[in-house]
């Protein structure tokens, strides 16, 4: 049929190769490197044609045995002065970071700028020192990444780490050698540095560093087994290079397994916090090695290094000690430094009688009184304003009147209760509210409702005889329950026996146990009739199915946050929010001074001095906190009523409606309650809370107070003003707002305002708590705090507050408004202020300008870069300080670096890699082009998109162990998810390596990166910590206009087709990109960095292309067609297959045989389309 259809018309379609060459530069011939270079000419007149770039050439000799040969000419331990006199050494210590930090050995497209130009010998030993420190010190991440990097690194890679071990171990001891005390002290630095700072130490809370470090010590010493062994079977003669490969995994595995063992035989002598100790299991680690052969004698500056880093716990440990025996100390004592006093041993223990006493010393009874005898006078002149709380009561469907309530004794006696406990106006419990009341518990059984009914006896006596009146001349009688009444006394005993009868009267009590949980200003009418008119049984919620959507939402949001690199983040973003708090209570200090507030100003500052301390000593103040606790349990339940970042509630399962007895239920939150505690969640979020609360709490006493912490809690009377209306509003409310700011769980929905921002913020809130909506937008309070965090320090809270106030014709600078100033000069302080060094964040972002880095970039000292693309509010002022190093330089923010603030605030809420900003960026693009199908098409991409964002949020936890599979089965490579199945691609990308899910998809091509320049960062899986390959020639000019990798070229079509463009373009991309870096672009103004930037993307793109449909490969050719007929109107498309008679998509016909002629002969029919409809017309 094909053939006669063909015949009827016209000339045979040209059949091309079914096979062409594997690679499309094979098709053009072999080519010399001259040759190679031609194939991409520069596209600039003024860079001239056919450049031709340095490439030092690397000796096929160098490499371990040239070093090891040259080693052999010294006697004892090389300096570093030796080595910088040394060129061979310095030759391959280049060779060696270059390996290890570029992306292939010799870069293809330009000379490695870094390692051979611009660091001199100096630099270069700086940087090898540094990282050899830091995987010698068992940083975690260094070494997860150096691990994953060794299994993946080729022959001549491998060789040359083994040399750097062996140049290593000839250095002398930097404590007992023959160095100099510059060298000994950096030495200490970088040792005591990569423990410190190792991600596994989170708030130096010395919490498993040891262990942690046993297992890094382990990886590294696996690797450095490894890379030894391989060099020196690399030079026998003999051993091929087959036999090599084969033989290294089996040696990695060997490493691991014997410094496995020996640390699980050593991990007491590990726990000890002797650095002895360590230096001890150490010798061990290398008498395994001088056994097996892999090392030939013992290598006293590896133990220095062990010791080093184990003494890290050890000396924070002392220095905690050390700071806690001094608060205790004489020096000390009634001072602001002075040790907590223990208040539960003050204050606890106290009697039932004694805590009402307290509570009840606190509430201005006379104001009582008054606002009941108003409501009374009320009831007596119009009882039809109290009716409806019987109606909501009763649940009745309609209005319960006057004539209802005479006929019925009982429903009287619920009338008089109703009206006297819970009306809006004055009832009881508002009142009680108003004036200051805040409900203890007594006992273990107590509860709201019974201390109400003992709270009604100290009411006058002579108000219930007003009351009764008041009843007397509604209904002219009262029941007789009621008329026994005489005294306070006797209504007291009254409401407390009720109140053991369930029913109606239950929902009284538990309406007075809501309201009192809300502050007055928030009640509404609403909160009184009860918002869940339609539940039948209030004694027994019934949870909706909208309830059961939110309770799976909530299940999701824990799952998606337990995970070691949320903890991580979460501390670091705790850390850096404290930390600018601080500073920023330092400079309100000075302005409360200026403004006359002495007593405030000393106690903000002397807060801010004592939350160091706290710090340095957290068990101290978690000590403290848990025993402020044990006396108002009632706080710590709102401090952790939600997980930092607002992702879930303590009491999920009763806010719900959903029963928490129920055995699905049980399993459900036990089974996450030990995930969340074996990852550190928990821990995370209590610890952080409790030292941002009690630092708070001591502060805000001292601010307000005038006197410190123990003065106040030691005076008499202390344990009654712990429950006073100023205590509350002036210390306790306050302490916990801030350690929920500083924690981002803050809750925005409950605050009170008519302003613009603060209606935004509860609308995300709103939209992020509701059924379906929590998966929109997972983390909207975390997105709120966030956001209020940013116009605190931006100045731009401090310029709204100003504006308003002026506007209102009051005082701008009231202490809102001095708090708001305070942080704004803080912001900016971190930016413009100087550094130990003398610079500015600022000073270095312009360096960073100057030299292509990103925002999100920044160099270590060992010569990686960090990715801070996630950090917060740190990411934030690195990206605001390449702003104002932009504005600076020239003159305006680049448009790409404004996109890229946006992105990573959107990003915020999603917790995800900016995919979700992505994905909605390109929806509303596309919908803008009004093109039906495209948006079709786009849309249910965007849902495929949030199906595997969910799954795989579900099985995030899974991710360390699916990184550990990793390092098993050395299989680092990244697939094209895009490709096939997508939305399973993605759902299953935290497990598919751990459970062999093998996709069978090509690499992922990277537009920047180039052939060979894989880089996994499996560091970020342990404690968010992450790290970044370094920077291309096109990523450093894309990063000179405030752009990203992503942004660089885009393609349409199908994904086999993008991915196979991307990997075309990169080599071109940065070799363009290579040559405007040369001619000095970067320190070029904006417009002509961003021309640059345009005129290479297009060339690259357009050249990509052109490559592309000259190959003669098979595969290439079938995704030139099948790109080309995806892109024609869909309907002509349908048509093309009907009359070819194919029942098959396009998809499913390019993997046919002959799949490539029948697409042609598809784009033959949708092509001349006019002619063949028309003649089948004719006929």
């Amino acid at each position: 049929m094909g053939n006669a259809l063909f015949d009827t018309l016209g000339p045979e379609i040209p059949q091309a190769p079914v096979q062409g060459a594997s690679n499309i530069f094979d098709t053009l011939g072999p080519a010399t490197p001259q040759e190679e270079e031609k194939k991409f000419p520069s596209i600039f007149d003024t860079l001239g044609e056919g450049r031709e770039i340095e490439q030092p050439e690397l000796e096929n000799g160098f490499g371990y045995p040239t070093i090891m040969n040259e080693l052999s000419k010294f006697e004892g331990d090389i300096t570093e002065e030796q080595m910088i006199a040394n060129p061979v050494i310095m030759k391959g210590l280049r060779e060696i970071m270059k390996a290890r930090f570029s992306e292939d050995t010799r870069n293809k497209w330009t000379m490695d700028e870094k390692y051979d130009n611009d660091l001199d010998d100096l630099g270069v030993l700086d940087e090898w020192q540094n990282w050899n420190r830091s995987l010698g010190g068992g940083q975690t991440v260094t070494t997860a990444n150096d691990v994953a990097w060794f299994t993946g690194a080729d022959e001549k890679q491998k060789e040359l780490l083994g040399a750097s071990f062996e140049i290593l171990e000839r250095m002398p001891n930097i404590i007992t050698g023959d160095v100099g005390w510059s060298e000994t002290r950096d030495g200490v630095y970088d040792y005591l540095k990569a423990g410190i700072w190792d991600p596994t130490t989170p708030l130096s809370l010395y919490i498993g560093r040891i262990i942690t470090t046993a297992g890094a010590k382990a990886g590294g010493f696996a690797m450095r087994q490894a890379a030894k062994e391989y060099a020196k079977q690399a030079v026998q003669r003999g051993l091929s290079q087959a036999l090599i490969k084969q033989g290294q995994r089996k040696i990695l595995q060997k490493g691991f397994t014997k410094a496995g063992v020996f640390k699980a035989a050593t991990l007491p002598a590990m726990m000890a916090t002797d650095a002895t100790i360590a230096v001890t299991a150490d010798r061990g680690y290398q008498k395994l090695r001088v056994g097996s052969g892999f090392q030939d004698d013992y290598s006293l500056p590896q133990s220095v290094g062990v010791a080093l880093s184990v003494m890290v716990l050890p000396s924070l440990v002392a220095a905690s000690r050390g700071i806690v025996s001094f608060t205790k100390s004489k020096l000390a004592e009634n001072t602001w430094l002075e040790n907590y006093a223990n208040i539960f041993k003050l204050h606890g223990n106290k009697g039932p009688k004694a805590i009402e006493k307290a509570v009840i010393d606190q509430v201005d009874l006379s104001k009582v009184n008054e606002n009941l005898r108003s409501v009374f006078q009320r009831f007596k002149d119009n009882i039809h304003e109290f009716t409806p709380y019987m109606k909501a009561r009763d649940e009745a469907a309609t209005l319960v009147t006057k004539k209802d309530i005479a006929g019925n004794p009982t429903m009287q006696e619920d009338f008089f209760e109703v009206s006297l406990m819970l009306n809006m106006d004055g009832g009881f419990v508002k009142s009680m509210q108003e004036a200051g009341f805040e409900y203890v518990p007594r006992e273990k059984d107590d509860n709201i409702s019974k201390f109400l009914g003992d709270a009604l006896k100290y009411l006058d006596d002579d108000l219930v005889k007003e009351y009764k009146d008041a009843f007397v001349s509604q209904f002219g009688k009262l029941p007789d329950s009621i008329s026994k009444i005489k005294t306070a006394e006797d209504l007291s005993a009254w409401y407390i026996n009720r109140g053991r009868f369930a029913g109606k009267t239950l929902w009284d009590r538990k309406e007075a146990a809501r309201i009192l949980k809300k502050e007055s200003v928030d009640l509404t009418v609403e909160d009184m009739l009860g918002t869940a008119l339609n539940v039948r049984d209030r004694n027994k919620p019934v949870a909706t199915a909208a309830d059961r959507i939110k309770y799976m939402q909530s299940i999701w949001k824990r799952l998606v946050t337990t995970h070691p690199s949320t903890v991580g983040l979460n501390v670091k973003g705790w850390a850096y929010t404290t930390g600018m708090n601080t500073a920023s209570d330092i400079v309100l200090s000075g302005l409360f001074l200026s403004t006359g507030k002495v007593k405030k100003a000393k106690g903000t500052l002397l807060g801010a001095a004592r939350r160091g301390v706290n710090v340095m000593t957290p068990q101290a103040t978690i000590e403290a906190t848990e025993n402020f606790f044990k006396i108002k349990p009632g706080v710590a339940e709102k401090l952790f009523a939600e997980r930092a970042g607002g992702v879930d509630s303590a009491k999920i399962l009763e806010r719900l409606n959903l029963n928490p007895k129920a055995k699905i239920n049980q399993l459900t939150e036990k089974s996450l309650s030990a995930l969340q505690t074996a990852v550190g969640v928990k821990m995370q979020d209590e610890v952080t809370k409790m030292i941002s609360f009690y630092s708070a709490f001591d502060q805000n006493i001292m601010s307000h107070y005038g006197i410190t912490h123990n003065q106040f809690m030691k005076q008499e009377g202390a344990f009654s003003k712990m429950f006073s209306k100023e205590f509350l509003e002036n210390v306790q409310e306050p302490a916990i707002e801030r350690a929920n700011r500083e924690t981002y769980s803050t809750s925005f929905a409950s605050k009170t305002g008519s302003n613009v921002y603060l209606y935004m913020a509860k609308q995300v809130e709103k939209v992020s708590n509701s059924a379906g909506g929590g998966m929109l937008i997972p983390f909207g309070r975390f997105f709120n705090a966030a956001t209020a965090t940013l116009g605190d320090y931006t100045g731009f809270n401090a310029l709204r507050h100003l504006t308003f106030r002026t506007s209102k014709i009051k005082n701008p600078f009231d202490e809102e408004g001095l708090n708001h100033l305070a942080k704004g000069l803080v912001g900016w302080g971190f930016i413009y202020g100087n550094l130990p060094d003398g610079t500015s964040k600022k000073d270095r972002a312009i360096e960073k300008v100057r030299n292509g880095i990103p925002w999100n970039k920044n160099p270590r000292v060992d010569g990686s870069l960090t990715d801070e693309t996630y950090e917060f509010p740190g990411g934030y002022v690195e990206i605001l300080s390449q702003a104002a190093a932009h504005a600076e330089i020239d003159g305006k923010i680049p448009k790409a670096l404004w996109e890229e603030m946006g992105k990573i605030l959107i990003s915020q809420s999603f917790r995800d890699s900016g995919a979700a900003y992505d994905t909605f960026k390109d929806l509303f693009i596309t919908f803008g082009e009004l093109d039906t199908d495209k948006s079709v098409k786009k849309s249910l991409e965007v849902l495929a998109s949030s199906f595997s964002r969910i799954a795989s949020g579900a099985i995030r936890p899974l991710e360390p162990f699916n990184t550990a599979a990793m390092f098993l089965k050395e299989d680092f490579s990244q697939p094209d998810r895009r490709q096939g199945n997508k939305l399973f691609n993605n759902s299953i990308r935290y497990v598919d390596k751990l459970f062999g899910l093998n996709l069978d998809l090509p690499k992922r091509e990277k537009t920047t990166r180039g052939e060979g320049n894989e880089f996994v960062d499996v560091g970020r899986t342990i404690g968010g910590v992450r790290s970044s390959a370094p920077l291309t020639p096109s990523e450093r000019l894309l990063g000179s206009i405030g752009a990203q990798a992503w942004q660089a070229v885009r393609w349409g079509g199908e994904p086999e087709y993008k991915n196979r463009l991307d990997g075309l373009v990169s080599d071109i991309l940065n070799y363009e990109a290579s040559l405007y870096i040369e001619d000095g672009i970067l320190n070029q103004d904006l417009a002509q960095r961003e021309e640059a930037v345009k005129r290479v993307k297009k060339r690259a793109k357009n050249r990509a292309k052109e490559v592309l449909a000259s190959s003669l490969n098979y595969d290439d050719q079938v995704l030139i067609l099948q790109s080309k007929i995806k892109n024609k109107n869909k309907a002509y498309i349908n048509q093309a297959l009907k009359i070819a008679g194919y029942t098959k998509g396009i998809d499913e016909i390019k993997d046919e045989d002959g799949g490539k002629e029948k697409l042609e002969f598809i784009l033959y029919l949708i092509e001349n389309k006019d002619d063949i409809f028309f003649k089948s017309l004719r006929n």
